[in-house]
Order: C-alpha cells, then structure tokens, then sequence
C-alpha cells in the first residue's frame, strides 16, 4: 500500500480510485540518452543500419528516430564493443516498439515515451498534518502495534533486513511493516522514538546493500526474490519525501533497480513479485517523475520489463 497523506480529487466518491490513478503521471522528461545495455532487436524500417559519425552519441540516434515519422524506437551500436570490428556507431531504427534484450555493446530507447497526466493528484507526505480524529486514530497505531513491533515480534526486531534471523522465507513483513511506520511517524510530527527507530532500520539496510546494488537478504533464487523489495521502496520513497535532504535514497534505489532490471532477463517474476509488479512500476514512474536521475528512458525500461515478465 502506497501511504499519501491526502489526494486532491474532483469527486470526493473516487478515493477507492486513488492508487490504480497514482501510476498515471505527467512527465516530460528526456528519454533521448536512451539505456545502455538494453538492444530491441528485429523490426528494422527500410535501409538499416545508419552509419553514424565516430563521436556521435546516442542522442543523435535518438533524435533520428523523433524526426522520422515511420520510427517507434531506436538502438544505437557501439563502435569496437567487445571484440566487434565495427568502426563507427550504427543506429537501427525500428518500426514498433520492439522487446527489450540485454546486450553490453547496445543503448536503446523509444520515441514518445511520456506518461498520462494525473487524475488524482497526490500531495508529498509533508505537507498535510493530520488533526482531530484522524491525528487520534494514527496515534492509537503509534502507542499499538504499529509503533511497537520492532520492540517484541521477531520478524521485526530481529529481522534479517537487520542482520537477524526473523523474517525469513519471502522476507516482506519487515517490509511491509516499514512502509506503513515511516509515513507515520512524519504524520505524527517525527516523533523523537518514532523516528530513531525508523533510522536505525534504514542505516542499517542502506549500508549493507551489496555492491552489485542489492538491497536486503541475498535471496537469489527465483522470480519471487523482487517481491519484498517493491514495499521497502514505498519505504523509502516516503522517508525522502519527509527528509529530501538525505542524499543516500536516491542512488541506492536506482543501484538496486539496476540490478534488478539485469535479474529480469535471466529470471522473469514469479509468484507475488509477478501478481504485485504492478508495485514496481508506481515507484519508477515518481522517480521518472521526481526522482531527476538522469535515467528515465532506464526507468521506463525497468516498468516495461516488470510487465511483460510478470506474466500477466
């Protein structure tokens, strides 16, 4: 569940709405520097490949296929890649937006990749205080078990997104349990508790990601290893939402969806992280959104391939 404090709606009957609207946001992001390692094979227009010079980027394959009215998407093909004899970059480009392959020597994107305006405007998890029986009924969560399971239940206060040994198997009550507890303690005015706790989980997780990027327990095994990952990501998207100033959120999300993306192609999702990829694709569209990382075309990328190995 994606915690907002409140929604701007036009018909206050909608809220039931408001998370399937919440996928649906406005960007106009540059998608022109495409994402490295990623080809879309096959589907070549009339009088591929285009020579181009040896010091043109990406970019220019890009803005090739934004001129020519027949293009869906492009790859770009590096010069001397791996052993390839190629002497300059080549650029394809592509009648329809074609499936995604990895491939070290390739950079890819597609043409007009924006995303639908909001319906529902959500506001940042600051900018709302909660009041009256709504501020007593969070409070009623802070001094029950919300605020108190990392006090006494193991799969929290000993979890292995800690070091424990709780939480095992899909590891996604730690998870889970984050994502409702961050957005409440900023809710609550960042109780001094409330908040401590809630860094000693969050240094502890941001500090031991792998350094391939991988975030929690090394669970490589099946298409279900995603799943956990896609509410600890609501977590700390909330947290930057309240702390904007924590410069360590960011970059470890986009590590971990860099690695992530990779399993992707070897190991498609299964099980809950197939039913929820759904999950996924919300946080890549507010990065593309907010996130300003340089990568959206990647981001874009990382959603399309959630869905189509989903299954669904």
């Amino acid at each position: 569940r994606f915690h907002f404090k409140t929604t701007m709606v036009s018909n206050p009957n909608c809220y039931l709405f408001v998370f399937l609207c919440l996928a649906a946001s406005l960007t106009t992001a540059d998608f022109s520097d495409g994402d490295d390692s990623v080809d879309r094979a096959d589907g070549d227009l009339p009088g591929m490949p285009i020579t181009l010079q040896s010091t043109d980027k990406p970019s220019v394959c890009a803005q090739m296929c934004e001129k020519n009215a027949s293009c869906a998407c492009w790859a770009y093909c590096k010069a001397n890649c791996s052993g390839d004899t190629i002497p300059a970059p080549l650029c394809y480009l592509k009648k329809a937006v074609m499936i995604q392959s990895w491939n070290p020597c390739r950079v890819s994107g597609i043409k007009n990749a924006t995303l639908l305006p909001f319906a529902y405007k959500p506001f940042p998890i600051y900018s709302i205080q909660p009041l009256g029986w709504l501020k007593e009924q969070l409070q009623i969560q802070a001094d029950g078990l919300s605020g108190h399971l990392s006090k006494f239940w193991i799969d929290v206060a000993n979890s292995s997104w800690i070091g424990g040994k709780g939480d095992t198997g899909l590891h996604e009550r730690t998870p889970y349990w984050m994502n409702g507890f961050v957005p409440l303690t900023f809710q609550l005015g960042e109780d001094a508790d409330m908040l401590a706790t809630v860094h000693k989980y969050l240094d502890y997780i941001l500090s031991h990601q792998s350094e391939d990027g991988w975030l929690g327990p090394e669970d490589d095994k099946d298409g279900n290893m995603y799943w956990s990952k896609y509410p600890m990501i609501f977590a700390l998207i909330q947290y930057y939402e309240g702390n904007n100033s924590d410069m360590r959120i960011l970059p470890a999300v986009m590590k971990f969806l860099h690695v992530a993306h990779q399993k992707m192609f070897k190991v498609p999702l299964g099980e809950w992280s197939a039913a929820r990829w759904e999950d996924l694709v919300l946080s890549c569209h507010w990065l593309i959104e907010h996130g300003s990382t340089g990568e959206e075309q990647f981001l874009w990328d990382v959603a399309e391939l959630a869905d189509r190995k989903s299954g669904s």
